[in-house]
């Protein structure tokens, strides 16, 4: 059974959508996040951090243990408010989207609008996806890179299984988009 915070996602996402990144995913980008942070004048907890695909909110508690404290991750329709400039206020964009349908492409086109720097953790075989570049427009994807993982695979965990199980189906990196950063 779907646990109740994930019955708005019902209808938008796979079950297998729902995965949960595991903190050492987070690790690896906290230097980039720190100079984020470094480059608004704000230390690692003052940095607001949006993360508009709800799992099962262990995204808060993870990023939380490294420090990052004004993370914003409910579950709310972030295409609604997309459409509706109702997206809460942040410095800077970081999630591991659902993979199915086109929730990455219309992730993209959002972020080529949004003017703020952003981190998505996906399967390193996006970046070859025609609609990738093309969602994100020339400017923003000529500035996107590619942080890849410090160690293995990432194990992302399921809400849905009783054991919480890890899986590791692809290899991931993170996609960056941080104008700015040396």
């Amino acid at each position: 059974p779907k646990p109740a915070a994930l019955a708005a996602w019902a209808a938008e996402c796979e079950e297998k959508d729902h995965a949960e990144t595991p903190t050492e995913a987070y690790a690896d980008i906290v230097h980039i996040l720190d100079a984020i942070a470094r480059g608004l004048s704000l230390s690692r907890a003052e940095l607001r951090i949006y993360d508009p695909y709800f799992c099962s909110g262990a995204c808060k508690d993870r990023l939380r243990s490294l420090g990052f404290h004004r993370v914003f991750n409910e579950p709310r329709d972030c295409y609604k408010a997309f459409r509706e400039g109702t997206v809460p206020e942040h410095d800077c964009l970081l999630t591991n989207p659902p993979y199915s349908s086109d929730h990455v492409e219309r992730l993209c086109r959002y972020l080529a609008r949004s003017e703020r720097p952003f981190l998505l953790c996906l399967p390193t075989f996006f970046a070859r996806k025609r609609y990738f570049a093309a969602a994100l427009g020339p400017a923003v994807a000529s500035a996107v890179w590619f942080a890849v993982p410090s160690a293995r695979r990432y194990a992302y965990t399921t809400p849905f299984s009783p054991a919480y199980d890890a899986t590791s189906p692809f290899p991931s990196a993170w996609a960056v988009h941080a104008p700015g950063l040396p």
